[in-house]
């Protein structure tokens, strides 16, 4: 391998900045096929670099490489007192980029405590509580899975009825059974609604856990002067 110059390395960083940012494969590719190079660029050179890779693996899904890079990112750029990269709060972008790989990951409980310390940073970005009631919704979600279940048997009960009749009561008898359609109707209904009022109020509740948490830290950010 030749002896890279510094004009070696000027020369990638402007081409690597050049690269289209919606062309985030290429980004990943010219990134990870370079590490050694940007390895020893300047700090604010090879930070810059980090961020606008990190991005393109957010932005493609690729959470669990961004999760294993990511935090070693953040630990630099405090260490290093780094603020602002691409006109972007460095350290609020790529911890909120966490809570929301972690989020798609399936790492629901870990996804909370980091856009919560977000939220204890600066509780007014809509964006911020926007996940944070995401994450609750989840969380009820995941609680109230069984009243979906039993939404799930209901039609399916509901279903069999009709089936019955029309298939088993009808040619046997020559006449459907009202009785029958009524109760398919009637339970067909109440999975419908089941469902639909499960929904209404796993989004309720996390709409109120949120607001009520935000507005707590809030007030705990707040101290009277004494």
């Amino acid at each position: 391998m030749r002896f890279l110059t510094n004009v070696d390395i000027s020369n990638f960083y402007s081409n690597f900045l050049s690269i289209d940012r919606q062309d985030v494969e290429f980004i990943i590719h010219e990134y990870q096929n370079n590490k050694e190079l940007i390895k020893i660029m300047a700090l604010e050179q090879r930070l810059q670099l980090e961020y606008i890779y990190l991005e393109a693996l957010f932005n493609v899904g690729s959470y669990g490489i961004f999760l294993r890079v990511v935090d070693e990112t953040i630990e630099e750029i405090i260490d290093k007192n780094i603020v602002y990269i691409e006109r972007q709060n460095v350290f609020e972008s790529l911890l909120f980029k966490k809570a929301s790989a972690l989020f798609h990951s399936g790492f629901i409980d870990e996804s909370l405590y980091v856009i919560l310390e977000l939220i204890k940073i600066n509780p007014n970005v809509t964006l911020y509580k926007a996940m944070l009631g995401k994450i609750y919704y989840k969380r009820n979600e995941n609680r109230f899975q069984h009243i979906k279940w039993i939404c799930v048997i209901l039609v399916i009960v509901a279903a069999l009825v009709y089936g019955v009749n029309l298939l088993i009561v009808r040619p046997v008898t020559g006449e459907y059974l009202p009785i029958l359609f009524d109760l398919g109707f009637l339970l067909l209904n109440i999975g419908f609604l089941s469902y639909i009022l499960g929904e209404i109020f796993s989004f309720a509740a996390a709409t109120l856990s949120s607001r009520y948490v935000v507005n707590k830290i809030k007030k705990n950010k707040v101290k009277p002067i004494e």
